[in-house]
């Protein structure tokens, strides 16, 4: 799920906030996740998905986390990478198609891989400095770690 509401750099906008502020009033949730976020640049799944990939992204995710809050639900952001999926830099770990596109990834290498999940470790540190009680790895439909 995204509401593709995210500025074009990845960043929290007014939109974002008020929609989840509208999703989470009336004291019916104990927990909401967050759309999926991307954690790496050439991962990001589309145009105006929310970002993690950055420190500059914590005082937008920092006020996100304030309007789950202030409604009494806990909040958890789902982090993810696009992978295979993606429709800049399609990547994986293997040069297999993608399941549903047949688009062909380009095979990372060990550094490669390395460098995304040292990126998944950070995002969920962002999120966590951002006040975030818990986050989700999004894997499936071609995304890593599928």
């Amino acid at each position: 799920m995204a509401t593709a509401e995210a500025l074009k750099n990845g960043l929290i906008s007014d939109d974002i906030l008020s929609y989840y502020d509208v999703k989470t009033r009336g004291g019916y949730l104990a927990l909401a996740i967050v759309e999926h976020s991307y954690v790496h640049f050439p991962g990001k799944a589309s145009d105006r998905q929310i970002s993690t990939a950055s420190d500059d992204m914590i005082p937008g995710l920092r006020k996100l986390a304030a309007t789950f809050h202030k409604n009494q639900v806990k909040a958890a952001m789902q982090l993810n990478h696009a992978g295979s999926a993606a429709p800049g830099q399609c990547v994986g770990p293997s040069p297999l198609p993608h399941p549903l596109r047949q688009t062909v990834p380009a095979q990372l290498s060990q550094d490669q891989i390395k460098e995304i999940v040292s990126a998944f470790q950070h995002a969920a540190l962002r999120v966590k400095t951002a006040g975030f009680d818990a986050v989700e790895i999004h894997a499936a439909h071609g995304y890593l770690l599928n």
